[in-house]
């Protein structure tokens, strides 16, 4: 771990970037879209990613 956190420290070492909006999910769930709708309309997200 101590790699990571060095690289981190100098900027070389950068998280993945989400594959989906957080806020767009919850929008659609409240608007009673089911959790494997959404990850239909989504296309790249596993349906167990959207965890709503």
């Amino acid at each position: 771990m101590e790699g990571i956190t060095a690289a981190r420290e100098c900027s070389v070492y950068k998280a993945r970037r989400p594959s989906f909006d957080r806020d767009q999910i919850h929008a659609m769930n409240a608007e009673g879209i089911s959790p494997t709708e959404i990850a239909r309309r989504q296309e790249l997200v596993a349906r167990l990613s959207i965890g709503v």
